[in-house]
């Protein structure tokens, strides 16, 4: 599954997500979150088979109607997430027995950027799982494109491979020291620990948008 940001402002935020029409069927589309893109997403955010707009947020302006999209829109701080940082979401298909589905596959974790304005920094910090091969790796998406991508390496002993392309060739991330991305902007991570998980940190700019 995939999603996607529609919009950003100071007190709220709209989701999109395709709605799948096709076999299995689909009953609800489910709205996770987590401080760590490599966590379980144990905390439900909201969930609904038609979409969602929460009455904080619900006025003409945004109206839900049906089509090929299913749409959430509400205010972050009634949801105990952030409007000033960012957050990571996820979203996951749920079937008509209220599980959780594998095919398809939920959404990869995805950083939701704060408004902002013009360009600005980001950052954050997260634990990498262990990987013996590429093949292994996990992937997180950067919510947008973003320029001057720094990962630095917070491990003591363990190094830190990491891919930009599903079948991209890694760099490899000593313990302690940190890699720049040489050029262009970056939107998706493939990370892996070795013989370990291993903690690092992202620092980036992105061009925010109101």
């Amino acid at each position: 599954m995939k999603f996607s940001v529609a919009r950003r402002f100071d007190g709220l935020i709209e989701i999109i997500t395709p709605r799948i029409t096709q076999d299995p069927i689909v009953a609800k589309y489910r709205l996770k979150t987590d401080t760590n893109p490599f966590g379980l997403f144990a905390t439900t955010v909201m969930e609904s088979s038609y979409g969602l707009i929460s009455p904080e947020v619900a006025d003409r302006h945004h109206p839900l109607t049906a089509g090929d999209n299913i749409r959430f829109v509400f205010k972050p701080s009634s949801f105990s997430l952030s409007d000033t940082a960012a957050f990571w979401l996820k979203v996951v298909a749920v079937d008509a027995a209220n599980a959780e589905m594998v095919s398809p596959a939920p959404s990869l974790p995805t950083l939701v950027h704060p408004v902002g304005n013009g360009l600005n920094e980001g950052a954050f910090n997260a634990t990498a799982p262990i990987g013996a091969a590429i093949t292994d790796a996990v992937a997180i998406h950067l919510g947008r494109s973003v320029h001057n991508l720094t990962i630095r390496n917070l491990d003591g002993a363990r190094a830190l491979h990491v891919a930009y392309d599903v079948a991209g060739q890694e760099s490899i991330i000593p313990f302690g020291t940190e890699a720049t991305a040489l050029s262009g902007t970056s939107h998706t991570l493939y990370l892996r620990g070795i013989g370990g998980t291993v903690a690092f940190s992202v620092r980036f700019s992105n061009t925010a948008s109101r």
